[in-house]
């Protein structure tokens, strides 16, 4: 295919490109209806069947409100990573009443995703910086692949617009990030800011599962759509409608406590505060170099790995012989937990040295006193 990967020379940087389209209703001498009205040409005839079976048409938003926006992230057949930014658009010119959905879709090799940390919401955030903010309309003219900038400031800024939680919604907001970790189908109802929950359970969430992670807000559910998980309202009798005919879990948002004993409670409890804290972009960092494996084991060691280093500049010669013997025969599996045993080590050893300083000074400065 063409399009896709494609790489240019662009003052010394890597430029990538996404393939486009826009999938929404208007009047045509073929008719009404929605369709894929635009795409560049990088966009198969089979990828586009699949695109018009999986994006939102009328009445498919969750928000039914002019401002509403949705948003989903899934690999298509082909192995592309697509990503849907679904809005209302406008009054609906049929008769039907309500707004006319449209989508913007963009189309990207996995290499591509991978280069934006798996993460569709920082895809989203280069799009818009390179269209100055300018959405594609319901009538574009011919669309070309968009260009996907690899390197700049945007992980920065990123990290800076995931804001923290409020502390009453940090048991709710954990336990979705704990059913996200599970990998089990689940749809969650009620969230009051879905887009901002979806984010920030997103950023904490390790990259080797995003790369393969479905994901969706404000689009209703539909069984047409194979979203592994999705935050969306519905109503009681939906939900058990959806609960009856459907393999997946429902956690209803308002009624959610403490998440369950899980085996990734160690990385839920560091993640949790860290959050508390405000360190969002902390926890971001970390999460988008677990590119190779996401295991309960690994990210334990990582968190406890990350709370030892912390200790180390104010330990005592007891505390830091204990911090150093707990890391001593680590075999690190993953680049992540190479680095911070680097650090904890560099650490460790100017800490040692720091206190043998002191513990030669000491002598001397009593001998002076007297």
């Amino acid at each position: 295919m063409d399009g896709g990967a494609a790489v240019t020379a662009s003052a010394g940087a890597r430029v990538m490109h996404a393939e486009q389209a826009v999938f929404t209703s208007i009047r045509s001498p073929m008719g009404e209806g929605y369709r894929i009205v635009a795409a560049s040409r990088g966009i198969s005839p089979d990828e586009k069947r699949e695109l018009v079976q999986s994006a939102p048409s009328h009445g498919s938003l969750c928000d039914s409100s002019p401002r509403a926006t949705g948003l989903a992230s899934f690999a298509l057949n082909s192995g592309r990573r697509c990503i849907f930014l679904s809005r209302n658009g406008g009054t609906e010119h049929t008769g039907r009443g309500g707004c006319r959905v449209l989508t913007w879709v963009l189309v990207m090799e996995p290499e591509v995703f991978r280069r934006f940390r798996c993460d569709p919401f920082e895809v989203e955030g280069v799009v818009l910086r390179e269209t100055e903010g300018k959405l594609p309309g319901t009538s574009p003219a011919r669309m070309e692949p968009i260009a996907l900038p690899a390197e700049n400031d945007r992980r920065a800024a990123h990290a800076d617009q995931l804001g923290t939680p409020p502390k009453r919604d940090l048991n709710q907001v954990t336990h979705v990030l704990s059913a996200m970790l599970a990998q089990r189908r689940t749809l969650v109802v009620g969230a009051p800011s879905p887009r901002a929950v979806l984010r920030l359970v997103l950023s904490a969430t390790p990259a080797a599962r995003r790369q393969r992670l479905s994901v969706s807000y404000g689009l209703k559910f539909s069984p047409g759509r194979r979203y592994e998980f999705i935050l969306a309202d519905a109503s009681p009798s939906e939900i058990e409608r959806v609960v009856r005919d459907h393999e997946i879990d429902v956690i209803r948002w308002e009624s959610l406590s403490t998440p369950a004993r899980s085996p990734f409670r160690t990385w839920l409890r560091f993640v949790r505060q860290r959050w508390e804290a405000g360190r969002i972009g902390e926890v971001d960092q970390l999460s988008a170099e677990l590119t190779e494996d996401c295991s309960p084991m690994l990210l334990e060691r990582i968190a406890n790995l990350c709370e030892d280093l912390e200790r180390v500049p104010a330990a005592d010669s007891s505390l830091l012989s204990e911090l150093t013997r707990r890391h001593l025969k680590a075999r690190p599996t993953a680049d992540v937990q190479r680095r911070l045993l680097s650090e904890f080590h560099a650490a460790a050893e100017a800490r040692r040295a720091a206190l043998e300083q002191a513990e030669e000074a000491a002598p001397a400065e009593g001998e002076e006193a007297t």
